[in-house]
């Protein structure tokens, strides 16, 4: 890595944490200096810490956290839900041919 780059960027590794649902990983990134000053404020102001900022914003912009959000808003039960999904697998299959299905 040139001076430029040692200047402009930082190398932070993140915390590993172990969770009942998902495991997390350790890993090294390399950040801008900037970005990574913005991390640091964001944790500091809302009492996190700065791995939990980086996966939040990562979550964020992958778009995983609409899926999280359509699943807290669901409010049909999960039975009726399957039977649903199964009518609509149903749906969209083509129909066989009446001597093709008395064959099976």
């Amino acid at each position: 890595m040139d001076d430029y780059e040692q200047s402009h960027h930082r190398c932070i590794s993140t915390s590993t944490h172990y969770d009942v649902l998902m495991g997390k990983v350790r890993t090294t990134l390399t950040i801008d200096e900037d970005v990574m000053k913005w991390v640091k404020i964001r944790a500091a102001r809302t009492g996190v810490s700065d791995s939990s900022v980086i996966e939040e914003s990562l979550r964020r912009d992958l778009k995983l956290d609409v899926l999280d959000e359509l699943w807290g808003e669901a409010t049909m039960p999960e039975a009726e839900a399957s039977k649903l999904a199964v009518e609509a697998q149903h749906a969209t299959r083509p129909r066989r041919r009446a001597s093709v299905a008395r064959r099976s």
